[in-house]
């Protein structure tokens, strides 16, 4: 029997106190933490699951929140790395976007195409996939723009590309450190 990934969010997620959007990897700070104290009880506890849904492969990105919408990246039934925009109060699917075809592993087994986590804003969501092509979406799902890091030059790293994206105003930063010259590239 094959186990599917699922995505358990607890009740914080819908939760009236906690409007707090959790827009990239590690939270809005990127340290993993909120300030918004509808987080968490008074004992420090998340409460008990507040719906769960069944990914239709495994990634290894964390999922993001904008206000009423999750997004996560993984590989569909098909093996296409896909966007899914989930609904945050219910966890049904409102849309899926293919961002590439095949999910490879890398040779160490430890990441895969959908290693990175999106990130976005209440205006434009923004997934990298491991060959590092850069998908910018609406929050409708509507495809704005897409983009190689590797038009910056050929990157050096040894498996998948696995660092998440985040925005800075109107610029989305994707770390490069692993280019053979040093530079960075945003």
């Amino acid at each position: 029997m094959r186990l599917l990934p699922k995505i358990g969010l607890l009740l914080l997620l819908s939760l009236p106190g906690w409007a707090a959007d959790w827009p990239m990897f590690r939270g809005p700070s990127g340290d993993g933490s909120t300030h918004d104290e509808g987080a968490v009880d008074g004992d420090g506890k998340l409460g008990p699951l507040a719906w769960q849904v069944e990914l239709p492969g495994v990634g290894h990105s964390a999922p993001i929140i904008i206000g009423d919408q999750i997004f996560v990246t993984c590989p569909n039934a098909e093996s296409e790395l896909v966007l899914l925009c989930l609904d945050r109060l219910t966890g049904v699917t409102r849309w899926e976007r293919r961002l590439e075809f095949g999910n490879r592993s890398a040779p160490n087994g430890l990441n895969n195409m959908g290693t990175p986590s999106p990130a976005g804003n209440r205006e434009i969501v923004v997934a990298v996939t491991g060959l590092g092509n850069v998908h910018a979406f609406k929050a409708d799902g509507k495809e704005l723009w897409r983009h190689s890091l590797r038009e910056a030059g050929t990157p050096a790293f040894r498996w998948f590309y696995s660092s998440s994206p985040f925005l800075a105003g109107d610029m989305v930063v994707c770390q490069m450190s692993q280019r053979p010259d040093g530079e960075a590239y945003a």
